[in-house]
């Protein structure tokens, strides 16, 4: 379990693709918005790094404010490990995605999401409930969300309490419910 108590950092993270489209620009934009004179704040970026004049931009803001930290690439087997010592993720992708898998891995870890209220990324958000949305390519509307992180004490914990709620489905679950759908369609046939 995650320290949430003001003197820990709040600890918020990027796990992806390194590219414009994805937003990470975005992200950095809205993070060094954030204020925060009692709790230390820390922003951890995951994914590749290829060199190229983006992620080299990228690079050189995130070595202006030690609280960035680009951390390249991690094995897919840590990625539980990596999203549980995170307080929230945020999928700021400035262009129209379907259901990024990284949503799913953070609520099996219990790891609220913070992402557009566009398309696929915004469906299994709850507002308030389980993550919090924000406008497409809005930096300042991205960081008045995680601002509400540090000004409302009582919503992360809600927060994370919905993520795990939101846990998906195993796959052995999901072929129960594809089962069960299949039997009922059958016995309507047999009855009708």
């Amino acid at each position: 379990s995650i320290d949430t108590s003001p003197a820990a950092p709040l600890k918020i993270g990027f796990i992806g693709q390194i590219s414009r489209h994805k937003g990470v620009d975005l992200l950095m934009d809205a993070f060094a918005r954030l204020r925060s004179p009692a709790r230390a704040l820390e922003l951890r970026i995951y994914g590749g790094l290829p060199d190229e004049p983006y992620v080299r931009d990228l690079q050189r803001r995130a070595s202006a404010d030690p609280r960035m930290t680009l951390r390249g690439r991690f094995e897919n087997a840590r990625v539980g490990e990596v999203l549980a010592d995170l307080d929230v993720l945020v999928v700021p992708s400035i262009w129209y995605e379907n259901m990024p898998l990284s949503i799913l891995e953070s609520y099996a870890t219990g790891t609220p999401v913070v992402t557009t209220r566009t398309g696929g990324m915004a469906e299994p958000i709850q507002h308030n409930e389980n993550g919090l949305h924000f406008k497409l390519g809005d930096a300042a509307d991205l960081a008045a969300q995680l601002q509400r992180l540090i000004d409302e004490p009582a919503l992360l914990p809600r927060l994370k309490t919905g993520a795990l709620a939101s846990m998906p489905a195993s796959i052995d679950q999901e072929m129960e419910q594809l089962l069960l759908l299949y039997e009922s369609a059958i016995a309507t046939k047999i009855t009708a």
